[in-house]
């Protein structure tokens, strides 16, 4: 036979704790995940690098609850926050009717998802742990 208890009140003090700790880990996770997938772009595209600064405009951004995460290229109206943009990004990217698209965004994003997904995971189960369950 087995006997199990539960620590009624810390079992409570640990579920209380469960969204806080989650939701700090996971957003760190997806932080960590999206930087992969900034990488990945800077690296893997079609364009001749010239000056760098396109590769440097990819920025990431995680909504405070850590829900939500972005891969951008930065512009010019993003330049009071960012030190480099790169207008002519999303040119390249999407193209035109001179330019062939490069969506080295997306194509960074696909290739990297499984390690998103496994990093999210991984900063799951660390806030879980760290609430004490």
């Amino acid at each position: 036979m087995i006997n199990l208890k539960i620590n009624d009140s810390a079992f409570k003090a640990a579920m209380r704790k469960a969204p806080v700790t989650t939701s700090r880990a996971v957003r760190i996770a997806m932080k960590i995940g999206l930087n992969d997938i900034r990488e990945e772009a800077r690296i893997v595209h079609r364009w001749r690098t010239q000056t760098g600064r396109l590769e440097q405009s990819i920025g990431v951004q995680v909504s405070d609850d850590g829900k939500t995460g972005y891969v951008f290229i930065k512009d010019s109206k993003d330049s009071f926050q960012w030190p480099q943009n790169a207008d002519y990004g999303k040119f390249l990217h999407d193209g035109t009717k001179h330019i062939d698209s490069d969506p080295f965004l997306e194509d960074a994003a696909k290739r990297k998802e499984s390690e998103l997904v496994r990093e999210i995971e991984k900063g799951i189960n660390k806030g879980i742990r760290a609430a004490g369950l």
